[in-house]
C-alpha cells in the first residue's frame, strides 16, 4: 500500500469511527424522545377520552336516580296502573272495535315495522309479526291509539300528545306528563325513556312508542332481552338511589339495532311502584370518541366491548365497525387485537402493536368499568405518522453522516498529498544521486520534518554537484561533456 493510501486509511480510522458513533448516539436519544412524546400525547389522550366516558355515565347515573325520585314521576307511577287498565273501558272500545283495532295493527307490524326493519337488516323479516295475537286486550288498544292511528309517520311518534278520539284519563295523563318527559329527553339526548309497572312488569309509558310499549318485561316477547334483564334487576332493589345498567345487545323492536338501558326503582315513601328506565344512546359516547385533536390523519379513539364488538364508531373504518355494523355483521366488526385484550383484562398500558387494520401502531389502552362489566377504550395512531419526525431526523442525520464523511475523506487525503509530495521529491533526488546525476532540483520549502529532510537532501545534492564540478576541473574542464547539467537555479 502506497504511503497516500496508507496516510487515507489512518486518518478515516481514526476520525470515523467517533464521528459515526456520534450521530448514532445522537439519532437514538432524539428518537427515544420523540417516541416518547408521542406516546406522552397519546397517553393524555386516552386519558382525557377515559374521564370523559367515565363523567358521561356519572351523569346517567345521577340522572336515573334524580329521574326516578322527581316528584311528578312517582305521581305519575302512582296513577298509572289504574289508568292503563281503565283505557278500554273510558274509550267505550267494544270487543268488535277491538278486533278491528287488532286487525289494523297487524298490517302495522307486518307492513310499516317490517319494511323498515327489513331496510336496516338487509331484507331479513321482521321476527315480530306474530306478537300482536299474544297482546293483552289492554295492550292492543294502547298501541292501536299510539302506534297504528298515530297520525304522526313512524320514527315519530312521540310527538302525539293525545288522540283527537281519547277520552280516558290515561289520554289526559299522556297530554299533561308526555311533553314534559319528552322534553327531558331531548334535552339529555336519550334514546327512549320507560316507566314500569312493578308488579307485572308492564311498561305502562314510553316516549317513542315502539313495539315494546304496553308489553310486560317479566313474561312478554323481550321478557329475555338485556332490557327485561335490567328491569328485573331494577325491580329487586331495595332502596330508591340503587340503578342497574345493562351491556349492549341488539333489540329487536329497535330494529336489531345496539341497545342499553339504565334503570332505577321508583318509591312512594317505603313502598316501591315501578322502574324508571333510560334506552341509552350511542351518539353521546361517539362524540366523545370522534374527536380527534392531535390524533393526526391516522389516529382514532374507540370502545370496545367484552364480545369485542363496537361500543362507539370506528374513524377510519365506518363501514365495518360502527356500532350498528358490527352488531349486525360481527365477522367482519369484531376487533380482536392485543390493545384489546389487554384493556379487558383489566391493564393499562402503551405500546407498538398491530391494529385491527394489520398495521403498526402506537397504541394507549385502558379499561373502563361501566356498570358492572368491562369495556376497553384504545386511542392509537400509525406509527409512520406519529414517528415521521424521527424518520425526518434519521435522514437527515444520515445526510449530515455522508457529508461529514466526505469532508474527513477529502482533509485525508489533502494531508496524505502534502506528505507524500515532499516524499516523493526526496524519494526521486535520492534515486537520481544513486544513478549519479546531480542536476536534480529539490523545491520542498516548508518549515516541518519533511521539509528538513528536504533541505537535508538539496544540501547533499548541492555538496555532490560541487565534488562533480571540481573533478570536472581536474579532469580538463569536460565536466559538461561528462554530465549534462538539467537545471541552474539556485537550490
Amino acid at each position: 500500500m502506497k504511503l497516500q493510501a496508507k496516510i487515507v486509511c489512518a486518518v478515516l480510522g481514526v476520525s470515523l469511527p467517533p464521528f459515526l458513533a456520534m450521530i448514532w448516539v445522537l439519532l437514538a436519544k432524539a428518537s427515544s424522545g420523540l417516541e416518547a412524546e408521542a406516546f406522552s400525547k397519546l397517553e393524555a389522550t386516552r386519558d382525557n377520552k377515559q374521564a370523559a366516558v367515565e363523567r358521561y355515565f356519572t351523569d346517567i347515573q345521577h340522572q336515573i336516580l334524580s329521574f326516578s325520585e322527581d316528584r311528578m314521576i312517582v305521581d305519575a307511577m302512582k296513577e298509572l296502573p289504574e289508568l292503563f287498565r281503565s283505557f278500554r273501558k273510558e274509550n267505550g272500545i267494544t270487543d268488535e272495535q277491538l278486533n278491528g283495532m287488532t286487525e289494523a295493527l297487524k298490517t302495522y307490524y307486518e307492513n310499516d315495522f317490517a319494511q323498515q326493519y327489513a331496510r336496516k337488516n338487509e331484507g331479513a323479516p321482521s321476527p315480530l309479526n306474530s306478537v300482536v295475537e299474544n297482546l293483552p286486550p289492554d295492550s292492543k288498544a294502547l298501541q292501536y291509539h299510539f302506534i297504528k292511528d298515530n297520525p304522526h309517520p313512524l320514527g315519530s311518534k312521540e310527538n302525539l300528545d293525545r288522540h283527537p278520539r281519547d277520552v280516558s284519563g290515561y289520554g289526559k295523563w299522556h297530554e299533561r306528563v308526555h311533553p314534559v318527559i319528552r322534553n327531558y329527553l331531548r334535552l339529555f339526548g336519550y334514546y327512549d325513556i320507560f316507566l314500569a309497572d312493578i308488579q307485572s312488569g308492564t311498561i305502562l309509558y314510553t316516549v317513542f312508542k315502539e313495539l315494546d310499549f304496553t308489553t310486560s318485561l317479566t313474561t312478554g316477547p323481550y321478557a329475555d332481552t338485556n332490557f327485561g334483564e335490567d328491569f328485573r334487576t331494577a325491580a329487586a332493589f331495595s332502596r330508591g338511589d340503587q340503578f342497574a345498567l345493562v351491556d349492549y345487545r341488539q333489540y329487536a323492536p329497535s330494529y336489531e339495532d345496539p341497545a342499553s338501558f339504565i334503570a332505577s326503582p321508583i318509591f312512594d315513601g317505603d313502598r316501591k311502584i315501578g322502574v324508571a328506565m333510560f334506552q341509552m344512546p350511542i351518539a353521546r359516547l361517539n362524540e366523545i370518541m370522534g374527536e380527534r385533536a392531535g390524533l393526526g390523519k391516522s389516529g382514532e379513539s374507540y370502545i370496545v366491548g367484552p364480545d369485542f364488538l363496537m361500543r362507539s364508531d370506528s374513524f377510519l373504518d365506518p363501514d365495518h365497525r360502527s356500532v350498528v355494523a358490527s352488531f349486525h355483521h360481527p365477522e367482519t366488526g369484531k376487533i380482536d387485537t392485543e390493545a384489546v385484550r389487554a384493556a379487558l383484562s383489566g391493564k393499562t398500558g402503551v405500546s407498538i402493536l398491530n391494529s385491527y387494520h394489520g398495521e403498526k401502531v402506537l397504541a394507549a389502552y385502558c379499561p373502563i368499568q361501566v356498570g358492572g362489566f368491562t369495556w376497553a377504550l384504545v386511542t392509537e395512531i400509525k406509527r409512520n405518522e406519529a414517528l415521521a419526525a424521527t424518520t425526518r431526523m434519521g435522514f437527515l442525520a444520515g445526510m449530515i453522516a455522508l457529508l461529514g464523511m466526505g469532508l474527513i475523506v477529502s482533509g485525508g487525503m489533502w494531508v496524505a498529498r502534502s506528505i507524500q509530495r515532499p516524499v516523493l521529491e526526496v524519494h526521486k533526488a535520492l534515486g537520481a544521486l544513486s544513478q549519479g546525476d546531480v542536476s536534480v532540483n529539490v523545491k520542498h520549502a516548508s518549515k516541518d520534518e519533511i521539509g528538513g529532510m528536504a533541505e537535508a537532501c538539496r544540501n547533499m545534492v548541492l555538496r555532490n554537484r560541487e565534488m562533480a564540478e571540481s573533478v570536472s576541473r581536474l579532469a580538463g574542464g569536460n565536466w559538461t561533456e561528462i554530465v549534462q547539467v538539467k537545471s541552474q537555479n539556485d537550490l
